[in-house]
């Protein structure tokens, strides 16, 4: 088995025995940051 495959299926194994709820928002987290941030640059002129 290819190391990288290797290193896939241990991180897949890890994330499925994390809590969902960690999981969840180390993903939602950047994301709400980046859609925060451009409603910030869009109402700049505003606030």
């Amino acid at each position: 088995m290819p190391v990288d495959l290797l290193c896939v299926k241990v991180a897949v194994q890890a994330t499925a025995e994390t809590d969902w709820v960690m999981v969840s928002m180390l993903i939602a987290f950047p994301a709400a940051l980046l859609t925060f941030r451009g409603s910030i640059d869009a109402n700049g002129a505003m606030t």
